[in-house]
């Protein structure tokens, strides 16, 4: 969802958690990506074929 661009708000609907939920877990995967926004967490992403 986050690399389909959807924003937290939104991301946090379709998975039926809160928007805080969904921004403990993005802070979780750009800390562990060492990345420092969303477009840098999904850019490492892909280069590791985390995602495709």
């Amino acid at each position: 969802l986050l690399a389909k661009g959807f924003g937290n708000q939104t991301i946090a609907e379709k998975l039926f958690v809160s928007v805080t939920t969904v921004k403990t877990h993005l802070r979780n995967i750009n800390l562990k990506l060492d990345a420092h926004n969303r477009t840098e967490a999904i850019s490492i992403a892909r280069k590791l074929y985390i995602i495709v």
